[in-house]
């Protein structure tokens, strides 16, 4: 799923005990930025040199305590090219614009690239905003407001539970999978998941301010 690169990690987390130490971050010390260069100063240490959906130059900086995953799996700093997107959580120098690494997440470009293509289109992350009858009214990871259909066919679940349209409720956290008929997203399958402690990814810029 071309989708699930982008987001998948964040909902994983969301649904799961171990959230891999996401949640104790905040918006203001998280970053979401596009690899540059990288610089490696050790085997274990070194830089990424990033900018940001607007443009703005930011250091990336990481250490031997840095958690470096892909997915659900750990990484090696060499193993994230530049293009890629990563997702950085921890001490933020506003100034310097530079953040020191505790977590670094790794998307490859290509899986970036696809699942920008497809949001929206094929699927849909973000937050609930209002739900109106069959109407499900979203605000998602983009920054996009959007009003997603569901029907009869509409799969709901929560974590590994099956629910049904009368257990969502607006602000929480969602994914779903679908397709688009007369300019309107249907879901087949609309997951939701509490949103508490993974706000960060959810602003459209994830810039650290």
């Amino acid at each position: 799923m071309a989708g699930f690169a982008l987001f998948g990690t964040f909902q994983a987390m969301a649904q799961e005990d171990d959230d891999q130490g996401w949640a104790q971050f905040s918006r203001d010390n998280t970053l979401r930025a596009t690899v540059v260069s990288a610089a490696p100063t050790g085997k274990d240490n070194g830089s990424f040199a990033v900018k940001t959906d607007s443009g703005q130059p930011w250091k990336v900086l990481y250490g031997v305590n840095t958690r470096l995953m892909k997915g659900r799996d750990s990484i090696r700093a060499s193993d994230i090219q530049a293009g890629d997107m990563i997702f950085a959580a921890g001490n933020v120098d506003a100034t310097k614009k530079t953040i020191g690494a505790a977590i670094l997440i790794d998307i490859p470009s290509e899986e970036v690239r696809k699942a920008r293509e497809g949001l929206g289109k094929t699927w849909a992350a973000g937050k609930i905003t209002a739900i109106a009858g069959t109407r499900i009214q979203v605000h998602r990871l983009d920054g996009v407001e959007q009003s997603i259909a569901v029907d009869e066919n509409t799969s709901f679940r929560e974590k590994h539970d099956s629910v049904t349209l009368a257990d969502l409720r607006p602000g929480e956290g969602f994914r779903a999978e679908g397709y688009v008929m007369n300019g309107t997203f249907i879901a087949t399958t609309f997951t939701v998941f509490d949103l508490k402690g993974h706000e960060p990814w959810l602003d459209a810029g994830s810039e650290v301010r």
